[in-house]
């Protein structure tokens, strides 16, 4: 049993407010369907979950420290989403943000080891855009500048130093 609190209408809700960020997140959710054909049920599961879930850190109402990514994993965890932690914690470059930013010790209490559904997770997040369209990942790179408004940031800030 899935709890209410790990599904795809409690993410919509808690992230309504932030534009366009349900429409990625739904769009790597649908993704992670297409793909999970090629894993194993419980990995196809979990990859559900966490694609539904993975920028669930931006929500106001989830923001601990203001690092989406442990956010993210510490609200699954909170909930009795265990199995969501460890990727949204790891996935695609969010693992760097987080090193970056001073949380080395927090990554290291999130289960990480290295997985499918990490890794698969991290396909689906890279190659949907911020209004959920399917881009390549140098088209990634270009949407987050904006999305995340880079441009005002240092060349210093975590997000901008991270690898993309």
């Amino acid at each position: 049993m899935v709890d209410s609190r790990c599904t795809a209408e409690r993410a919509a809700a808690l992230v309504s407010n932030l534009g366009d960020r349900l429409l990625h997140m739904q769009a790597a959710a649908d993704k992670a369907r297409r793909i999970g054909e090629l894993l194993t049920q419980h990995e196809r599961d979990a990859l559900h979950t966490a694609a539904n879930l993975h920028d669930i850190g931006y929500a106001p109402a989830v923001v601990r420290i203001g690092c989406h990514p442990l956010d993210g994993a510490w609200y699954g965890r909170a909930v009795g989403c265990e199995r969501l932690a460890g990727p949204v914690a790891h996935y695609a470059v969010a693992r760097f943000e987080a090193a970056l930013r001073g949380y080395r010790a927090a990554l290291v209490e999130l289960l990480r080891g290295r997985s499918a559904v990490t890794d698969a997770l991290a396909y689906c997040d890279q190659l949907t855009g911020s209004t959920s369209a399917t881009i390549s990942l140098k088209e990634r790179a270009a949407d987050i500048i904006p999305a995340m408004s880079l441009t005002k940031l240092s060349p210093m800030h975590p997000v901008r130093r991270c690898p993309t």
